[in-house]
């Protein structure tokens, strides 16, 4: 919904059925493996046609889904393909950080208690007070080696281990369920903009020189467009808003975030453009 709001084209794999099947016929751990192996080769065999990759929003923690969503995250990431990740491939994470150790196309969007969780798994303290929040995040960057964090909170705060990055437009004062999910959505749309543009430079022969890292440049724009379509959101429901009604005010705030204000915020948009402050990006149609 993220995507179809942003006008970007969503590919959506068919839901396998096997793994309902496994659940419902009890199958043996061996077989169980076979099946997140088979459902698992269905996802991937969609890669050549997306930019981008979310995993985790809505997973749950069933066995055979979380084996599935690992599968998953390797063939991903054997891919090259940028990953966001949220929710429960967060806990598969703290399971098993060497999925993303040293993998620098991914995002983790961690809340407090996701980092409390990671930081732990990865032989830190846990958070306590503001500094020592921050203290945590950056021996979580370090020991992770390549992916770029995106903490969630008050403020959003951006790190890949070599610059970090705070996001504090102003959003809601309510606090939906579901808000971060849209974010994974919006951060993995922001990840195919920015690689469009890398790419569309050097297809032209000037290799673009951005000055921090690409996933960290798409991080702060997605988390300034969830925020921004947040605050107009409650504007328009006030109290009675529900994150369902930020998806109206997604296009519409990357075009107020980028300096078209001709559109009024709240009426949808064409908007084909990433970085906030920055140039127009393209959105490429993907030939893979």
């Amino acid at each position: 919904m993220q995507a179809c709001n942003m006008r970007v084209r969503l590919s959506s794999p068919p839901h396998s059925p096997t793994p309902c099947r496994a659940l419902q016929d009890g199958l043996s751990d061996a077989a169980m493996s076979q099946a997140a192996a088979r459902a698992a080769a269905e996802v991937a065999a969609w890669f050549g046609r997306i930019d981008s990759v979310v995993v985790g929003v809505g997973l749950g923690r069933d066995v055979l889904m979380l084996e599935t969503a690992r599968l998953v995250m390797k063939a991903a990431r054997e891919a090259q393909l940028p990953m966001v990740l949220d929710g429960d491939a967060l806990f598969l994470v703290a399971r098993e950080p060497e999925l993303v150790t040293g993998y620098p196309l991914c995002l983790l969007t961690p809340n407090l208690n996701e980092l409390r969780r990671l930081a732990s798994a990865m032989g830190l303290a846990g958070v306590a007070s503001h500094s020592d929040h921050h203290k945590r995040l950056q021996g979580l960057v370090d020991k992770l080696g390549g992916p770029t964090v995106v903490s969630k909170g008050p403020t959003d705060v951006i790190l890949d281990g070599r610059a970090t990055v705070v996001c504090s437009v102003t959003g809601s004062p309510r606090r939906c369920g579901f808000q971060g999910c849209i974010l994974s959505g919006v951060l993995a749309v922001f990840v195919a903009w920015t690689a469009a543009l890398v790419e569309a430079s050097l297809e032209g022969g000037e290799a673009l020189v951005l000055e921090m890292n690409v996933m960290v440049l798409s991080a702060f724009g997605a988390c300034a467009t969830n925020r921004l379509a947040c605050a107009c959101a409650y504007a328009d429901k006030r109290r009675s808003m529900l994150a369902s009604d930020m998806l109206n005010f997604l296009g519409s705030s990357v075009e107020l975030l980028e300096g078209d204000s001709a559109r009024p915020v709240g009426q949808g948009g064409s908007a084909t453009t990433g970085a906030v402050g920055g140039p127009r990006l393209p959105v490429r149609q993907s030939s893979r």
